[in-house]
């Protein structure tokens, strides 16, 4: 196993750990926990990025797809 693929999965846990922080957050505030645009920005760079610019490595697409 590359350090590549360890890196990017790490950091695939990492955002997904960081999300959850953030929804706990926000439903202790009751407030958002991040702006909307942000949001929107993400959600549409994972999209672009998991389907319509695919890597040709497996374990990229992958990735990409359960981390978006």
């Amino acid at each position: 196993m590359s350090s590549d693929i360890i890196l990017q999965g790490l950091s695939g846990l990492f955002w997904i750990i960081t999300y959850i922080l953030i929804i706990k957050k926000s439903v202790k505030d009751k407030t958002y926990g991040m702006p909307f645009l942000a949001i929107c920005l993400n959600l549409s760079w994972e999209f672009v990025f998991a389907f319509i610019y695919k890597s040709d490595v497996f374990q990229d697409s992958v990735l990409n797809m359960v981390c978006s």
